[in-house]
């Protein structure tokens, strides 16, 4: 004889509670894993700086677009005519990539260079943008960029990787080169300057 009083009991399935329970902590696991595998990617990737990213741009002379996320920088204590910091100054030999024809990307060489500044002072993103034009690149849009980029990078398109190392070269201290990201431009260059 057994001590336990309702032997029926232990053969019967579990109710709706226990499944529905079970059932939830599945999904639970599934997404943390799927979650982890995505974060492990991008960290592996260097995604870091591709998230949540507004760009607003000046163009002559014009102001940013005012914005929770738009800020002034601090006035340039560059003086006028002066090569602003972190930019070699200007050589009397162009970019190597002055060649003309057309790039990868259908446009002619030397890509065009858009110039924004995050956080290197009001007037940088336009000084640094002289100071490659005077040594032969193509400038774009110059204006401002709102997001999170920890130090100066310069993004490029597909094809244009080389292109990006040849642009990097012109500043003193040499900046990331990383692939761009959907908010900039898909056939140029775009340096974003952070002080």
């Amino acid at each position: 004889m057994t001590d336990d009083p309702n032997p029926a009991l232990d053969n019967q399935e579990p109710g709706p509670v226990r499944l529905l329970a079970r059932l939830f902590l599945t999904q639970l696991l599934a997404v943390l894993a799927i979650a982890t595998v995505i974060a492990v990617a991008f960290s592996l990737l260097g995604l870091d700086d591709r998230s949540s990213v507004e760009t607003t741009s000046r163009r002559d002379g014009g102001s940013p677009s005012a914005g929770p996320a738009a800020s002034t920088p601090p006035p340039s204590t560059t003086p006028p005519g002066a090569t602003p910091p972190g930019v070699t100054p200007p050589s009397t030999a162009p970019p190597a990539s002055t060649s003309p024809g057309p790039s990868t990307t259908g446009e002619t060489r030397p890509p065009r260079v858009d110039v924004l500044n995050q956080s290197a002072g009001s007037a940088s993103a336009e000084s640094t943008a002289e100071g490659l034009r005077g040594r032969g690149w193509r400038i774009g849009r110059v204006g401002n960029f709102s997001g999170n980029v920890r130090t100066t990078t310069i993004y490029f398109p597909p094809g244009l990787r080389s292109d990006a190392r040849e642009l990097a070269a012109e500043f003193e201290a040499e900046p990331r080169i990383l692939p761009g990201f959907s908010s900039l431009s898909p056939r140029r260059l775009t340096v974003i300057l952070v002080g």
